[in-house]
């Protein structure tokens, strides 16, 4: 018995301190897989597939804010719906009142500037991408769809935080943030009306150009979209003449009119969606 207590007194330490070493290492290991930085050039688009994904999200073309909607002049509740609502900034929208958020984050300014840096990446990314007659077409699809993208976001943000376009005052009234790269650290200041309807028809100008007249996934912007986004554009310029010839250069090539007659008003989603065969997206 003896002998055998003073085995243990070997055998028990000897395990406690190998059980320790293991425990240490492991965390030793854990703590120097912790402290790895990730390779950035590893999650940083470099080619043009990249940049196309980027612009492809989804997100990019649902987000564009609802303030303008709910605040526009044909929309109308019922008492009991707008009782119903539950979130205040639509309530405060929809009675134009003076403090519309609550303290709540505005999603509108947001969004749509999230779309202005994505479209900003994009287009400083592809700048570094050599042309090749490889290439070309699907370059100029890229630069074209962001340029697209980053119209219309300061667009929509021009309709909801800035004064309507008055040709008397547009360069002293002041627009909105224009933002042309991609750097958080950049400092700007408000634009007049003016300077900001200029650089958006600049960017669409440029994108008409790029953009081919059909395109899949037909989610992707075309230079017929952006001539009916321009003709939308020159009608809040008062510009009728610019906006009748984009409206009928846009209908000329593709005048596709869904009849609202047809719409279900009993099925769980009345307007087909994209994926639901919509018979707009589904013509060629």
């Amino acid at each position: 018995m003896k002998k055998l207590y003073n085995l243990n007194n070997i055998i028990i330490p000897i395990i406690t301190l190998y059980f320790l070493a293991f425990l240490l290492g492991s965390c030793k290991k854990q703590q120097e897989w912790l402290e790895i930085k990730p390779n950035l050039n590893n999650i940083t688009p470099e080619r043009l597939s990249e940049f196309q994904a980027l612009l492809d999200y989804e997100y990019n073309y649902t987000s564009k804010g609802i303030l303008t909607a709910i605040s526009a002049a044909p929309y109308y509740l019922t008492d009991d719906q707008f009782n119903a609502i539950s979130i205040g900034f639509i309530r405060n929208t929809y009675l134009w009142k003076k403090e519309i958020f609550e303290g709540r984050s505005n999603t509108d300014w947001e969004n749509n500037y999230s779309l202005i840096s994505i479209s900003n990446i994009c287009l400083e990314g592809i700048s570094k991408i050599p042309i090749s007659p490889l290439n070309h077409q699907v370059y100029n699809q890229v630069k074209g769809t962001a340029l697209f993208i980053r119209a219309h976001a300061n667009f929509n943000l021009l309709q909801a935080f800035a004064k309507p376009y008055d040709a008397n005052t547009a360069d002293k009234d002041l627009g909105i943030i224009i933002k042309l790269s991609s750097a958080i650290d950049e400092k700007v200041e408000r634009a007049s009306v003016r300077k900001c309807y200029d650089q958006i028809l600049a960017d669409l100008n440029e994108a008409v150009k790029l953009l081919p007249n059909q395109i899949e996934p037909k989610i992707r912007p075309t230079s017929i979209a952006t001539k009916a986004l321009l003709a939308r554009i020159y009608l809040v310029l008062e510009n009728w003449n610019l906006a009748a010839q984009m409206a009928n250069e846009a209908l000329a090539g593709y005048s596709f009119l869904m009849d609202f007659n047809t719409i279900s008003t009993t099925a769980n989603i009345s307007f087909p969606t994209f994926q639901n065969k919509n018979p707009a997206h589904c013509r060629d």
